[in-house]
């Protein structure tokens, strides 16, 4: 006989399980013993498992539910600018004006954006840098990233100088890469200059 058996008589466990309908989880984790054990005496009692439906009825409404705060859940929000109804009860603005919020308030322009390199952008391109010339180089690299090898259109610098215009330093990115290399840029330089030496 196991020692399980005097604590987990047929009558404890259908008043538990059945009656106050605790699941075996709970009961497991109140008399600290594993779930497996509260489950071996209930096949052992002959005391039929609810099956998943069973055991969620009526127990995931209102504040019986784990996830519950304060109704929240069940109260709608409202955009502060136009008064949409938002999904997420923690937003304050709607997709729309969050994007606009955010490109209007400043938080990421300037020397917020963790890009930032001192205001280069605005420098402008060299008198070199022609239509003809990014046209030369597209074809070269055949209008392809040589980054994700998908279409590209978009003529890189690779040292980043926008007055360095020679074909060794010029290589044709997609919009997505051409982004993704303005970061970490001195694994990109070394990058870039080993697809131009093997061509």
């Amino acid at each position: 006989m196991s020692k399980y058996s005097k604590i987990f008589n047929k009558s404890l466990l259908t008043d538990l399980y059945k009656k106050q309908r605790i699941n075996a989880t709970q009961i497991a984790l109140n008399y600290k013993v594993s779930y497996s054990i509260i489950y071996y005496w209930l096949k052992q009692y002959n005391i039929k498992r609810r099956t998943n439906s069973e055991a969620h009825k009526g127990l995931q409404i209102g504040d019986k539910n784990g996830r519950w705060i304060d109704g929240r859940k069940n109260k709608p929000n409202f955009c502060i600018d136009c008064g949409k109804k938002i999904v997420d009860y923690l937003a304050k603005r709607c997709k729309k004006h969050w994007k606009s919020w955010l490109t209007n308030s400043g938080i990421r322009k300037g020397k917020n954006n963790g890009g930032w390199q001192g205001g280069i952008s605005k420098l402008p391109y060299a008198f070199e840098f022609t239509k003809e010339l990014k046209d030369q180089i597209r074809k070269r690299n055949k209008n392809t990233c040589q980054l994700c090898h998908k279409k590209g259109y978009i003529i890189h610098h690779i040292d980043y100088n926008k007055k360095n215009c020679k074909e060794d330093n010029l290589i044709t990115t997609c919009k997505k890469c051409n982004s993704k290399v303005n970061f970490d840029r001195d694994y990109w330089y070394a990058y870039f200059r080993y697809v131009i030496e093997q061509k």
